[in-house]
């Protein structure tokens, strides 16, 4: 019994816009809604909605919002993923300490392409919320963990 498809589809129409999904992701590494990729790529919403979870290198950080798992986006495996390949976007850093060296409970900071927010709690809890617009790397993350330290 030879069936034939009543519907032509196209693989090719499919590898296409799976690249242009791929590639959007891959310049916003914090990820992305449907939305957002249909209109930075052209592709229809509905069918940006079907492809995400098709695609085997996309994943589903939280409802509604798809990012590339890469690199330092997953565990250690053995292919050779290096900790200095990790990016970090928008970091808190917190530390419970006894006394502060500050006049105030909370003071920001601009390091250039980093700003930093430090805030110190009433039970003693310190944090420290770094944003930036890019992705830091593993020696930016460094550097301000050793400034977060100091007033720890």
């Amino acid at each position: 019994m030879n069936e034939q498809l009543l519907v032509a589809t196209r693989k090719g129409g499919f590898l296409n816009k799976s690249q242009k999904i791929i590639q959007y992701l891959l310049k916003t590494p914090e990820g992305a809604t449907p939305k957002q990729i249909s209109f930075a790529t052209g592709i229809n919403n509905n069918t940006v909605k079907s492809m995400l979870p098709k695609l085997e290198n996309i994943r589903n950080v939280t409802r509604g919002w798809y990012k590339v798992v890469n690199g330092g986006d997953g565990l250690f495996s053995s292919g050779g993923d290096l900790l200095t390949d990790w990016n970090f976007h928008n970091c808190i850093l917190t530390h419970q300490i006894t006394d502060f060296k500050l006049d105030k409970r909370s003071s920001d900071f601009d390091f250039g392409l980093i700003t930093a927010h430090l805030s110190i709690s009433s039970t003693g809890k310190a944090t420290f919320r770094i944003a930036c617009d890019h992705p830091l790397n593993v020696s930016s993350l460094c550097l301000a963990f050793g400034y977060f330290k100091l007033f720890c």
